[in-house]
């Protein structure tokens, strides 16, 4: 195995395995480390493409890179998912005054979290749409263009087609 490979596997190795880790109470430590480790896999990577330019199978080249990304990018979802789940803990974890505030105030907390969830969803639902909007309108120039290209051949030839009538209209009265 080459030396980048075998480097990126143990980088992502270690990332998981502090993932893995996150309920023994030292999740910022382990969260540093785990995106230390993503973000030192993120270099090798390109590294490791020029590595394997040599092989011949393309292909293999390809799809082993596009797996180690794969992995990367599923782990560094899993460490932000980390991350909103020890800042909601942080937050819900707040003391307040009194048992009844404290209660309320929990209450209203993961309220407010919930609604910052939805408005996160919302928000790439909306990014997502706009940009299919984009790609329509992409989309929709391009096929303006081609009807515009199609209506100036289609003239070109009612044109031609014309010319060409009149042309056999005066053969035919020089024949008669």
């Amino acid at each position: 195995m080459d030396s980048y490979e075998h480097e990126l596997r143990d980088l992502l190795r270690s990332a998981e395995m502090d993932l893995n880790q996150l309920s023994s109470g030292q999740n910022d430590a382990l969260l540093a480390s785990a995106v230390a480790h993503l973000n030192e896999a993120r270099s090798i990577l390109p590294l490791l493409s020029l590595q394997k330019a040599g092989q011949t199978d393309v292909r293999v080249r390809l799809t082993n890179i596009e797996s180690y990304n794969k992995q990367i990018s599923e782990l560094e979802a899993r460490v932000e998912r980390a991350r909103d789940a020890s800042a909601r803990t942080a937050l819900l974890a707040r003391p307040s005054l009194g048992s009844n505030a404290n209660k309320s105030s929990v209450d209203q907390r993961q309220q407010a979290l919930s609604t910052t969830d939805r408005a996160r969803a919302s928000s790439q639902e909306l990014r997502s749409a706009l940009a299919l909007a984009e790609d329509t309108l992409l989309v929709a120039g391009e096929a303006a263009e081609n009807l515009n290209r199609q209506t100036e051949t289609l003239n070109r030839v009612k044109s031609n087609l014309k010319s060409t009538n009149e042309s056999l209209q005066k053969a035919e009265k020089s024949i008669k």
